[in-house]
């Protein structure tokens, strides 16, 4: 009990410490922190701590050394391919936080390699079917690090797995979300390759049409928001919106991304994914 209690006014001084003397023992003991994560035993358990003591170390400011920790990240992730006790979901996610949170620490380096080993991950899931699932929430990583161009790669690639989903109106969402996506970064050319993935063609003419409504409205509404004009179109959505909507089908999309897995308030509250 007393470990605990004096662990917690520890994190109080690292979270609120912020002159030179304290900034400077916060950073020490963070540096701490990582090191004595390296002896757990759980490889799951070590890899929460490493990443949420280099998310605090990005949050000092010791990008240096939150770079160092997410070395020893990715050296747990490595050993976790060895001995395969974590599932796709949780290599995937710990892959794309060391992606992130390298970004975050300037080293797009670092950052980039940590990605390449994420997709690598996806590339081995079975059946194909779910990969598309993961997609959307790397390809946004992926644009952090790489822009528009490499995110629109796995966009595309998405599409070719999506298309093999059985279930209609879930294909069918994601088909549209990966092209919503790609329109956004003004690549209309691969939107529609992702679109053609589906073989009714007048759902697809439906669906971009509903996408080039939806820009209109957007548009009317940043010019005047009351234009009459623009009325008709106010809650355009995918034909395929309000049946998707129904069965629930947004939470196709799985979030692999930092603060929505790892991220934890307090380090010993030993939060896992899911």
């Amino acid at each position: 009990m007393w470990f605990r209690s004096a662990v917690a006014v520890g994190l109080v001084v690292v979270v609120m410490g912020c002159g030179g003397g304290d900034a400077s023992r916060s950073g020490r003991l963070l540096t701490m922190a990582a090191e004595e994560a390296g002896f757990i035993d759980s490889l799951q358990d070590r890899l929460t701590r490493q990443l949420n003591v280099a998310d605090m170390q990005n949050q000092m400011g010791e990008k240096g050394e939150a770079v160092k920790t997410l070395k020893l990240a990715m050296t747990t992730l490595k050993a976790e391919d060895s001995e395969k006790k974590m599932d796709d979901f949780r290599r995937i996610a710990g892959w794309t936080s060391v992606a992130q949170l390298s970004h975050r620490a300037g080293d797009d380096g670092l950052g980039w390699k940590a990605y390449v080993e994420a997709v690598e991950v996806l590339n081995s899931v079975k059946p194909e079917s779910k990969r598309a699932a993961y997609v959307l929430s790397l390809s946004q990583v992926a644009f952090e690090l790489k822009g528009k161009e490499e995110a629109g790669r796995l966009l595309v690639s998405g599409g070719t797995w999506a298309v093999k989903i059985d279930d209609v109106a879930t294909r069918r969402f994601a088909l549209t979300t990966f092209a919503q996506q790609l329109v956004t970064y003004d690549n209309l050319d691969d939107a529609r390759i992702v679109m053609r993935n589906e073989l009714d063609a007048a759902w697809r003419a439906d669906t971009l049409a509903a996408m080039a409504r939806n820009i209109m409205v957007a548009e009317a509404r940043r010019k005047e928001s009351t234009d009459a004009r623009f009325n008709s179109f106010a809650g355009a959505r995918s034909p395929a919106a309000s049946s998707l909507e129904e069965r629930e089908s947004a939470s196709f999309n799985i979030d692999v991304q930092y603060e929505g897995n790892y991220k934890q308030r307090d380090l010993q509250q030993g939060i896992m994914p899911r």
